[in-house]
């Protein structure tokens, strides 16, 4: 079993806010020499261009994080787990480059080039504090999609536990899969 923690968009997100309770996890995490994963679907769910996440942007570049990329076999369990789960289709945006699954240094990390996005109007109803966040409330077949794929980073690790502010998503898709809930 790899001793690993996998983060998830809402963990990012809690970084990106400066969640106390994000910090003290990924101290203990670091002092218990937990590699910290982060699967790249996750950074595009929750990145945005322009300066505002220039926090968020320093933690990802951080050498000693291992990202975890998507690849045929990895495709394949995620096909099959949102199968079990009762989702029939990832829908065609949720489907991304094949790439070679290999947990790789930041320091190999190249931001790609980011559109700027159009900030949410805080008098909008039921929108969101985070971009991403409301990207995902429109979409739920590609956050299942970012869920299932997350859930089989963990199980590739030997069932580690996944940090995430929707536990019930997750757990509605591996009720085996150990969360800690930020």
């Amino acid at each position: 079993m790899t001793a690993a923690l996998v983060l998830d968009a809402g963990a990012l997100i809690a970084i990106e806010r400066r969640s106390t309770r994000i910090q003290a996890l990924l101290v203990q995490a670091r002092q218990r020499e937990l590699s910290i994963v982060v699967p790249t679907p996750v950074v595009a769910q929750v990145i945005r261009g322009g300066g505002r996440q220039v926090g968020l942007r320093r933690f990802l570049a951080d050498s000693a994080l291992r990202y975890a990329d998507m690849d045929l076999t990895a495709a394949l369990e995620v096909g099959a787990l949102l199968g079990a789960s009762g989702t029939s289709d990832v829908g065609e945006d949720a489907l991304i480059n094949h790439v070679p699954a290999v947990a790789h240094s930041a320091g190999d990390l190249q931001p790609p080039a980011l559109a700027p996005y159009d900030p949410i109007r805080p008098q909008d109803p039921g929108v969101a504090a985070h971009p991403a966040e409301h990207v995902l409330a429109r979409n739920s077949i590609d956050q299942r999609f970012l869920g299932a794929f997350v859930a089989v980073c963990a199980r590739r690790l030997g069932g580690c536990p996944v940090v995430t502010s929707d536990p019930d998503d997750l757990a509605r898709l591996d009720s085996n899969l150990p969360l800690i809930a930020v």
